[in-house]
């Protein structure tokens, strides 16, 4: 039975009522099922599958998490945050279940909390993995399994939020070596334009289309970098006064906006604060604290929202 329904999930078939689960897989099974709900967004029944989980094993933290992870999916942050902590309460070491409060950190605005959460799941993966405890974001390159590619991801994502720009560079390009999606592709050309190199952004905008050619908002991005390239400048660009006109607060946060599903997340640095960067002259560094004013003001609406799904998506296939 638990065959059929990962066979059912994976299909997208329509979930129906299962017949009877063997004892063995049938905590499993309800949340395959449940997870199958979710896919066509039924979240009654997914969250009525997880309790059922739930009910045949009490002492597992696994339904719980599960249940935190639809409430997210539904925006129900305060009760994803209630049944997330009661994961953890019973299983600590469960990497996911920081996770996703990091997403939840993320989607308030909390960026050093949800970098502190993305960076605390990582430091378990690596000691579930034989590993030390980290000493510095170094250790993100050892992650080995791509499964955690998105949680790497996600932490980039913060550390661009945060001003961080190197440690972001440095989170998106060891997700790019786990696996090279456009959507990471996009978010490393990303933070190499916030942090001024416009002629690998633009490289890496031309990749990410060349992967994603639906993608809009690297296309926006493209056309800006290429007119700073041309101009020398971005300060116009910033201002909204671009040949396109767009208008102050436009949300850049959309650079993953086109690839929900391909997975692209990140972690925090404990004290590796890299925000302080060289830069060949005063001008330079102007316009530098300018294109960090503007990754301020993007939505982390979208950008939230892209991190719940890629990753909602990712677990399912980990089933």
């Amino acid at each position: 039975m638990h065959c059929i329904l990962c066979y059912v999930f994976s299909t997208n078939s329509i979930p129906r009522p299962p017949p009877c689960l063997a004892p063995r897989f049938a905590n499993c099974s309800w949340i395959a099922y449940g997870n199958s709900f979710a896919l066509a967004d039924e979240s009654d029944q997914a969250l009525s599958s997880y309790r059922a989980a739930q009910r045949l094993a009490p002492c597992s933290h696994v339904p719980l998490l599960y249940v935190g992870i639809e409430y997210i999916r539904t925006n129900n942050r305060s009760l994803a945050r209630h049944f997330l902590n009661s994961a953890i309460n019973l299983n600590p070491q469960d990497p996911m279940a920081y996770n996703e409060l990091g997403v939840i950190a993320f989607a308030n605005e909390s960026f050093e909390e949800a970098s502190q959460l993305f960076y605390h799941a990582l430091g378990l993966v690596r000691k579930l993995e034989g590993g030390d405890e980290p000493e510095d974001l170094g250790f993100v390159v050892d992650v080995k399994d791509i499964f955690w590619e998105p949680t790497i991801n996600n932490l980039g994502h913060c550390f661009r939020r945060l001003e961080r720009f190197q440690d972001a560079i440095f989170c998106h390009e060891a997700a790019w070596n786990l696996t090279p999606l456009p959507s990471t592709t996009a978010a490393l050309a990303f933070a190499r334009h916030m942090d001024g190199d416009v002629e690998y952004a633009i490289e890496g905008y031309h990749n990410a289309l060349g992967a994603n050619p639906g993608d809009q908002f690297c296309q926006d991005m493209l056309n800006r970098a290429l007119q700073e390239a041309a101009t020398g400048g971005i300060d116009d660009l910033l201002a909204g006064t671009g040949p396109e006109g767009e208008g102050e607060g436009e949300d850049t946060s959309e650079v993953m906006g086109s690839s929900i599903g391909e997975g692209s997340m990140g972690i925090n640095g404990g004290g590796n604060d890299s925000s302080n960067f060289t830069f060949s002259s005063p001008g330079e560094k102007s316009q530098t604290n300018e294109v960090r004013q503007r990754a301020k003001t993007a939505s982390v609406e979208s950008e939230g929202g892209e991190l719940i799904h890629m990753y909602y998506e990712t677990i399912n296939d980990k089933l």
